[in-house]
């Protein structure tokens, strides 16, 4: 049979569709997209080398593009006239003009809903039926989504309330009435009463949802009070357990369940989820099997109400799991604390707390200036301007090897600085400006035997370290102690030990110390003071000066005893040296008055 039209899914921007089949007229051929007929300016005939419409217009991916003949069924393309002389392409044409016409009909007919073979039904032949229109009446064809919508209502309940109508009564027998909107079928289907009486399905009233109307039966006598209510199904059609997506939530509540009717056989498999018990809705009363509470008493107590109560002091050391830390005293410790309070690991530190001190580091350079004589150099700090200390290292090279310290001041209250050494010129609490000598500084020979010679700050690196000396500061800086550590020293010209580790513990610790005689039998003489085991410090007994040592003249006199205030580190087990000159069994007392460890 021929083919009349060719159907195509159009791909995004699609103009080309090719076909076929023979026509007589250009305007015989049509294009219809989505079974809308396009108009013929809208595309054009192509014949050469093959037949083709191109639409001015690409389609949209997904358009359902038909090409198809319809030859003019209601316009004759041959008109022959009486005593005319027929040829042979009128009369070819009008037979192909009455044979496409045939074509297209045949073909549209063998594509359109038949009877069924030997029957009077319509056959869809396997085909689905589309765009069909709501039904109205109870015979009507339906759609698949008219179908779901009912079924839906029926097995989950009525999305809204049911239809009433109200009625006054007509007299007479067999009185209808307009329910308009009434859809379903069976009398059943409508609860009507009459003046509060209800009547009986059928052999009452009848319903014809067809023509929306109520027919009452029965003789009335006028006036009454009609009330249709159409209540089909508003109950949810529902076997078997009740699944936790039927349930809403919180809607569960303590009203809605008996006294120990929930048990296991009663509950879907993971039907009931927390969402949908509303809060204090399972109570004891609402178990099977209720739980009774136990009592306990004695270091912890408690009753049936639930109530549980520990014992005053009744958590001991021995109730307590065992941690990580072993037991004993820690210094400056770093500690790890948990979630509960508990410590879960400890070890001694090395320092002070942050922000007490502040060293540059060995460099070359400060504050963007080269290491020279007579050099400033800016360094910053966070310490405040309240006793502070600094203290200057120098060595050829930036390492704490054989580096010699040049002195240090307090602040407030220091004197200038000569040419030799440093001098610090101004301090504010995050800043101060240090200016070195002109004529370098005094390098004490390696054998600490009382010379020194003159050096150059050229070439040098310098690592420059300040100290808080301030009491009471949130960095938790020098430790108050005011210990008494008392020593005898006879004459000599080499430095002895002096333990301090009673006072500031095995550490290395910064110390400020009050040095005076006490025996008044003993002139003045000097003592120096220098960290155990440094060897470049100098010292000259007979003018009491020094560099890197800290010396101060020490005796006693009717005016009182005479002493001074030392600084200096102690190595790392709290031990200096000190060496004095004078009298044999010359005693002196040294105060720890503050110290800091490291």
């Amino acid at each position: 049979m021929a083919t009349t039209y060719v159907d195509y899914t159009a791909t995004a921007s699609q103009t080309d569709f090719a076909f076929n089949f023979e026509y007589l007229e250009d305007e015989h051929v049509i294009v219809e997209i989505n079974g809308v007929a396009q108009l013929s300016s809208a595309f054009s005939i192509v014949t050469s080398p093959a037949k083709k419409v191109v639409l001015n217009v690409g389609a949209t991916a997904g358009d359902v593009v038909r090409v198809r003949r319809k030859s003019q069924p209601d316009t004759n393309l041959v008109d022959f006239v009486n005593g005319s002389v027929l040829t042979e392409s009128e009369l070819d044409r009008a037979y192909l003009h009455n044979r496409y016409l045939n074509e297209e009909i045949a073909e549209l007919n063998d594509a359109s809903l038949q009877i069924e073979a030997g029957g009077t039904d319509w056959d869809a032949r396997t085909k689905k039926i589309k765009n069909l229109a709501a039904p109205t009446l109870t015979t009507d064809a339906t759609t698949k989504d008219y179908v779901d919508g009912k079924f839906n209502q029926a097995a989950t309940g009525a999305s809204s309330p049911p239809l009433k109508w109200v009625f006054t009564g007509t007299a007479g027998a067999d009185t209808t009435y307009t329910v308009t909107g009434a859809e379903i079928n069976g009398d059943t289907a409508y609860d009507v009463s009459s003046n509060g009486s209800v009547l009986e399905p059928t052999t009452d009233y009848t319903v014809d949802p067809n023509t929306d109307t109520l027919t009452i039966k029965t003789t009335l006598t006028g006036g009454e009070d009609i009330v249709i209510i159409q209540r089909g199904f508003g109950i949810p059609i529902s076997t078997g357990e009740i699944g936790s997506a039927q349930i809403s939530a919180d809607a569960i509540t303590t009203a809605k369940i008996a006294d120990s009717a929930v048990t296991a056989a009663k509950i879907g498999a993971n039907a009931v989820t927390t969402a949908k018990i509303a809060d204090g809705s399972v109570t004891n009363a609402k178990l099977a099997t209720p739980y009774v509470h136990p009592n306990h008493t004695g270091d912890v107590t408690s009753t049936g109400d639930g109530v549980t109560v520990i014992a005053d002091d009744a958590v001991t050391a021995a109730k307590l799991a065992d941690t990580a830390v072993t037991p004993g005293a820690y210094t400056n410790a770093n500690i790890t604390v948990d979630q509960q309070g508990r410590l879960t690991a400890a070890a001694s530190g090395s320092g002070s707390a942050a922000g007490s001190n502040y060293s540059t580091g060995w460099n070359n350079s400060h504050g963007g200036v080269t290491v020279a004589d007579a050099s400033t150099h800016t360094i910053t700090h966070n310490l405040g301007t309240t006793d502070v200390q600094v203290v200057v290292y120098v060595n050829s090279s930036a390492s704490d090897t054989n580096a010699q310290s040049i002195g240090g001041e307090f602040f407030n209250g220091f004197s200038p600085a000569s040419g030799y050494g440093f001098y610090v010129t101004s301090l504010s609490s995050n800043a101060l400006v240090l200016q070195l000598g002109n004529q370098g500084w005094l390098e004490a020979n390696a054998t600490g035997n009382g010379t020194h010679a003159q050096a150059s700050f050229n070439s040098q690196y310098l690592k420059i370290v300040v100290i808080s000396t301030a009491s009471g500061t949130a960095s938790g800086g020098l430790v108050y102690s005011g210990s008494t550590v008392t020593t005898t020293l006879s004459a000599t010209t080499s430095f002895a030990d002096l333990d301090l580790s009673s006072v500031v513990g095995t550490n290395r610790s910064y110390v400020v110390l009050e040095v005076f005689g006490n025996n008044s039998s003993v002139g003045d003489y000097p003592i120096f003071f220098r960290t155990k085991g440094s060897t470049h410090e100098y010292r000259d007994l007979a003018t009491k000066a020094g560099w890197g040592a800290s010396g101060v003249a020490v005796g006693h006199s009717a005016a009182g005893n005479l002493g001074g205030t030392v600084t200096l580190v102690t190595d790392t087990n709290g031990v200096v040296e000190h060496v004095a000159t004078g009298s044999t069994g010359a005693y002196v007392t040294v105060i720890v008055q503050a110290y800091q460890n490291l």
